[in-house]
């Protein structure tokens, strides 16, 4: 310690750093001016502790400044471990007359303008050490010190003749004994006429030589034990240092201050072999010395509540103070008040006189006297006063439990009583607690997982010596500042302010600027250390749009950010992140060190890629390959291969990318898989079902026709448009099986010349085919239904041959399977004819061109995104069928064979999808079809019963196509293929039925099918016909 008496003269003693703002000393350092005296206010006297081992550069700084190193005189300098005392307590008993200013009650307490970091802070004993059991000759009471000042120095043979040089000395000791002044002087010389009963704890120093010729005669052992290798005493300046009890338990504390040293003979040379130091015992003095500390450790109750809150908060113990408890040391304070210079009872320690020839002790914890080792005498011990309760808990006295505080520093203002006072926070207690307005505190720590500080964007909090979150959570909306270190062992850092440190360090603690699910910058004035075990949290938005840590330079301190850990990336709610996105998480303005590890991918194909500047740290999002995702099925590694080969056609296809890019492996897979376009196969079954229904009603309609007999002008209605259904017999093999119904046919004669009929129809069709083959689930048979209409005329070219040509429209819609839908539209015209000769021999034609209409709409999902798509293809349908037969038989009964060649083809253009996302543009093909037909007819006439009937071999020539060609609407590269359904090569058709009746009026029915083909259908037919 060092007071500056003006002109360069120095005051000196030593003092015991407790906590950053506290020291503890004895109060004749100081109590020769009053306590207000001494600060850093205009007119104080300076007052300043130096901490280090040699204190001597540190104290001429102080004194004088250092131009060089811009230390100013009378401030406190950290670099020099050297501060201002702002704030002084003595203990005023000290100048009692008795007292003398340090015989008693000499214990006083400075406070520190600036939280001295880094320096070793001592524990405080506040329990009186018990009465050992026995006293050994050697050690005496067992107890074990460690001394130490920055007094004067020298020899225990010539005492202390070495001048202060500002250095710290250290020493070791046993401690003599528990003992009042008065009972050495009793016990030395008899005098009963001082009063100083207060305890003491006292040492000696014992020659090594005790017992020899050269030993020194000013040495008569006064407290009973031998010396020590290193034994010490103390001497001018140690006044105010610390008695370190050091080997009786887990850990050193501090039991006494020191006060001064005797000598007993005028000779005897002041520190010198034989001569005394005495302490003043803590655990009387210590209720006094926790009111006098100026450091309040607190904390937040549990519950959210505002910083401001005075109820929010409590007081704690400080971890200096220490008790004994079961013989072992804890953490707290007495129950009983401290007993000051009234603590007179648990004396222990021999006092003795001992030469050469003789010895006389006194046992202070029995009273008994022994000579040469005998008992002889004995006194009455004293007990000490009764125990007096301690007072309850207040901010003042510095008990813990008390409350109605709110923690800010506050410097002392002597004029206006304001006493300083200075805060150790910790947030250990579930709760919230939300700050405000602006408070400056010397430490903050957060030790509770569920405990959360929340500065707004109207706070300020400064933390003068450092903050420690070991979990935990806080939020910075507002500014966080402390002088030191800000250490994040564990817990969640957040916000979209600043926090100014000299270092941030992260060891394993998460780092999320704004929230975590919005975006938003936290800035780190200072430098950052993130390593291995922290997580940065950032969110990442629409556009390149992401959380940021940005680390500037703050005062002298670089902006560097030493980079380690996981950085794990969060899309926020809303927003779709993009292939190519770029996002910059983290800034320094000076330097960039280390790397993050790989971060993990966002969904089944992005991941997030990081490059690195010198200042800067980038997360490109870069995607995999879809076909290492999907599943093994044909449409999922179609849509793999399209969407793989278009990744650089992005921007045209992104709607897509844009949802799919995010989903899981899962959901990847069943999006794919639902994208199946199971409506082109549906389209294809209409188209040859439509085709082949008109192509079987005009092959029909040729073999009603005899050209032989007259056309007769007649109009025929066959089937009833409104009433006639066309069943479809489900076939267990694949293929379409439509069927198709003609129904009664009605003939109005006499509306056309002779030579000429025409004639209406209409009905129903119905039927169905299979799925697309490979898509899952597997679809089992698409159905369709709808009508057809047809109209045409007749004309008789000669007695042999009949020319007609017809119209028709056929409407057929598919039933919705998985969202798809299919239909179609055919508006065919149709060249029919047969000819007949005399022998029997026939042939017959027919030829067909039209559009094919097909309209589709697939409703599928990307991800939660439904879309619907929409195609529409005008195809070119052609038809054409040339057949021969011969009628053998008599006037009642004709059979004859028949053959016939078919060929049909639908033309399918390119055919773009409307609707976006994963559209389709179908590539342009044909779907044909090449028949080899051979068979017999029968017909009859027995008087009004006509009977017929036919039979063919069907032999398809065309091999289907096995697979349609698509890519996406705005797609680039090879079309892919997907399946369709296969067909029989070889089938069988019969059919039969008969007419009856009168000139008049004649009735009719038939009915074909198919045998043993994919493509099953069946028709039915009846007619009348009314001659008029």
């Amino acid at each position: 310690m060092f007071i500056s008496q003006g002109g360069g003269s120095l005051g000196l003693c030593t003092g015991t750093l407790v906590n950053p703002r506290m020291v503890i000393l004895a109060a004749h350092c100081m109590n020769t001016r009053p306590a207000s005296a001494y600060g850093t206010e205009a007119g104080n006297t300076p007052m300043a502790f130096g901490f280090k081992g040699n204190n001597l550069p540190g104290v001429r700084d102080w004194l004088f400044g250092n131009a060089a190193t811009g230390v100013v005189a009378f401030r406190s300098t950290p670099a020099n471990a050297f501060y201002n005392v702002n704030q002084v307590s003595y203990l005023t008993d000290s100048l009692k007359t008795e007292n003398r200013g340090f015989l008693q009650s000499d214990v006083a307490v400075a406070t520190l303008d600036t939280p001295a970091v880094g320096i070793p802070a001592w524990a405080l004993l506040f329990s009186a050490l018990p009465a050992p059991s026995s006293i050994n000759p050697s050690t005496g009471t067992g107890y074990h010190v460690t001394i130490t000042g920055y007094g004067r120095n020298g020899t225990g043979l010539n005492g202390d003749t070495g001048g202060i040089d500002y250095r710290r000395r250290v020493a070791e000791n046993y401690l003599g004994a528990l003992a009042s002044l008065s009972d050495v002087d009793m016990f030395l010389y008899g005098d009963t006429s001082r009063t100083l009963n207060q305890n003491l704890y006292m040492t000696d120093l014992d020659d090594p030589r005790r017992g020899t010729a050269s030993a020194s005669r000013f040495d008569f052992n006064l407290f009973k034990d031998n010396a020590l290798p290193n034994e010490g005493i103390t001497a001018g300046g140690d006044s105010g240092g610390p008695l370190i009890l050091d080997r009786t338990f887990s850990k050193p504390v501090v039991i006494g201050v020191l006060s001064g040293g005797t000598r007993y003979y005028a000779a005897q040379p002041s520190s010198s072999f034989g001569t005394t130091s005495f302490y003043q015992p803590l655990y009387l003095y210590w209720d006094y010395i926790v009111a006098s500390n100026p450091y309040r450790y607190v904390s937040a109750k549990a519950g959210d509540a505002k910083w401001s809150d005075a109820t929010h908060w409590q007081t704690e113990l400080d971890p200096s103070y220490q008790i004994i408890q079961d013989g072992k040391l804890v953490n707290g304070v007495p129950t009983t008040a401290g007993q000051g210079e009234a603590g007179s009872g648990g004396d222990f320690g021999q006092l003795c006189f001992e030469t050469a020839s003789s010895s006389i002790c006194k046992d202070l914890a029995t009273g008994i006297y022994y000579q040469n080792g005998v008992a002889v005498d004995r006194d009455p011990v004293a007990t000490g006063p009764a125990a007096v309760a301690r007072a309850a808990a207040t901010l003042a006295n510095g008990l813990p439990g008390a409350s109605n505080f709110v923690p800010n520093n506050t410097d002392p203002v002597k004029a206006s009583g304001i006493v300083g006072r200075y805060f150790d926070v910790t947030l250990g207690a579930a709760g919230t607690t939300t700050l405000d307005t602006t408070a400056t505190i010397d430490r903050l720590s957060i030790a509770n997982s569920a405990a959360r500080l929340n500065v707004t964007s109207a706070g300020s909090l400064t933390s003068l010596i450092e903050i420690n979150q070991l979990n935990g959570q806080t939020v910075v909306d507002g500014r966080v500042r402390t002088g030191g270190d800000y250490f994040l062992l564990g817990g969640l850092l957040s916000g979209s302010g600043r926090v100014d440190s000299r270092f941030l360090t992260s060891v394993s603690g998460t780092i999320a600027p704004a929230t975590i699910g919005t975006i938003g910058t936290l800035t780190i004035g200072g430098n950052l250390i993130l390593a291995s075990g922290t997580q940065l949290a950032i969110d990442i938005g629409t556009g390149g749009v992401s959380d940021r840590i940005a680390v500037v330079r703050n005062g002298t301190t670089d902006g560097l950010a030493s980079i380690g850990g996981s950085v794990l990336f969060n899309p926020v709610a809303g927003s779709t992140i993009r292939y190519n996105d770029s996002y910059t998480i983290l800034t320094a303005a000076g330097e960039i060190r280390g790397r993050f590890a790989a971060p993990g991918a966002l969904s089944a194909i992005l991941r997030p890629v990081l490059s690195y500047s010198s200042t800067s740290v980038t997360a490109r999002i870069e995607a995999g390959s879809y076909a290492g995702v999907v599943g093994n099925t044909p449409v999922q590694r179609a849509y793999a291969q399209l969407l793989d080969q278009n990744r650089g056609n992005y921007a045209a296809l992104s709607e897509a990318y844009g949802i799919l890019d995010l989903q899981t492996q899962a959901g990847i897979r069943g999006s794919l898989e639902g994208l199946a376009p199971r409506s082109e196969t549906t389209k294809r079954a209409i188209g040859t079902v439509a085709m082949d229904n008109v192509a079987r009603f005009y092959r029909e309609r040729l073999a009603a026709i005899d050209p032989a007999q007259p056309l007769g002008g007649t109009l025929a209605v066959m089937g009833r448009p409104n009433d006639v259904v066309m069943g479809a017999v489900m076939a267990p093999s694949t293929g379409i099986a439509p069927q198709a119904d003609g129904a009664v046919t009605s003939v109005r004669e006499g509306v056309l010349p002779d030579d000429a009929s025409a004639f209406l129809a209409g009905g129903y069709i119905r039927g169905s085919a299979p799925s697309m083959p490979g898509a899952m689930p597997m679809g089992g048979r698409d159905e369709f239904d709808g009508f057809y209409i047809a109209g045409g005329i007749e004309k008789a070219l000669s007695d042999s041959a009949v020319l007609g040509f017809g119209l028709s429209y056929s409407d057929v819609d598919g039933q919705q399977q998985f969202g798809q839908t299919a239909k179609g539209e055919l508006i065919q015209g149709t060249l029919y004819g047969k000819a007949q000769a005399a022998m029997g021999a026939t042939i017959d034609a027919q030829f067909g061109a039209g559009i094919y209409q097909a309209r589709t709409t697939r409703n599928v999902t990307l991800g939660t995104t439904p879309f619907t798509l929409r195609a529409r293809d005008n195809a070119l349908a052609l038809s054409a069928e040339v057949g021969a037969g011969y009628m053998f038989g008599t006037d009642q009964l004709h059979i004859g064979p028949r053959v016939a060649v078919r060929a049909s083809q639908i033309g399918f253009t390119p055919t773009v999808e409307t609707g976006g996302g994963p559209a389709l543009r179908y590539d342009a093909d044909n779907y044909t079809s090449l028949q080899g037909r051979a068979g017999a007819v029968l017909d009859g006439a027995f008087g009004g019963f006509r009977p017929f009937a036919s039979a063919y071999y069907v032999r398809e020539f065309e091999d289907r196509a096995a697979f349609f060609t698509a890519n996406f609407a705005s797609g680039v590269g090879p079309s892919v293929a997907f399946a369709l359904p296969s067909r029989d090569r070889d089938w069988g058709e019969v059919g039969g039925g008969f007419a009856f009746g009168s000139d008049t009026v004649e009735f009719s029915v038939a009915a074909d099918t198919t045998i043993e083909r994919d493509i099953r259908n069946q028709s039915y037919r009846g007619s009348v016909k009314v001659r008029f």
